[in-house]
């Protein structure tokens, strides 16, 4: 990942304050951040060039024009690993619906909607191009997400589990991803390696041998 993509400890608490709070006026941020416009001005000017954040011109009656600052799409997505405790408090609440029948239609609507999503971003004409352009997609919303070869064969691995408080999950969280997966790159993927098993990280293997330009297989493996 580019460093343009990283994200400061002062640009996080700007991201994260237009999360909840937007738009803003420039002076609005300064007074919640405790900082002075110049300064708000620096980091507004950082996240606009990193497209997380977008002005716009508003006329209040006869006064001046103001500009209000707000999150882009990609500076939402950014705040995604925020959410984290969302996201464990949901699935540990579907759990607690009696009806499995029931439980199942809810997963199977969110796994709809995830590969929906997914595949109106991914591009890629190979399961291997699709994967690589899947890390690629989650790379760049600062996920500790990477693509390898193993044998020639595409890998996906995930380093650091994304929910850590599922620790009463078993594997179905890494079975869901691997359906999602599946479905997005449109060929078989197998779950290889998990970290609810003990170990080292989550690995994802696609089932087509990816080969160079004149045919032959490209080599490569696990670090």
């Amino acid at each position: 990942m580019s460093e343009k993509r990283r994200l400061s400890a002062s640009d996080r608490k700007v991201v994260d304050l237009l999360m909840v709070h937007s738009p803003q006026e420039i002076n609005e941020l300064g007074k919640r951040l405790g900082v002075t416009a110049t300064a708000v001005r620096q980091r507004l000017g950082r996240l606009m060039s990193m497209n997380y954040v977008e002005r716009s011109t508003v006329s209040e009656g006869r006064g001046r024009p103001v500009h209000q600052y707000s999150l882009t799409e990609q500076g939402r997505l950014s705040c995604g690993n925020n959410l984290a405790d969302l996201a464990v408090a949901l699935w540990q609440q579907v759990q607690q619906i009696p009806d499995a029948a029931i439980r199942e239609t809810v997963v199977s609507g969110a796994v709809d909607r995830l590969v929906d999503k997914y595949n109106s971003e991914i591009v890629g004409e190979s399961a291997s191009e699709r994967m690589e352009a899947i890390s690629r997609f989650f790379g760049e919303r600062d996920l500790p997400v990477r693509f390898e070869q193993n044998d020639g064969l595409p890998v996906i691995s995930v380093g650091g589990c994304l929910y850590p408080g599922l620790s009463d999950s078993g594997t179905k969280i890494c079975e869901l991803e691997q359906q999602v997966l599946e479905r997005v790159v449109g060929d078989e993927v197998q779950l290889c390696t998990c970290q609810r098993q003990g170990d080292r990280c989550c690995s994802f293997q696609g089932s087509q041998v990816q080969t160079d330009a004149v045919g032959k297989v490209a080599s490569g493996s696990l670090k």
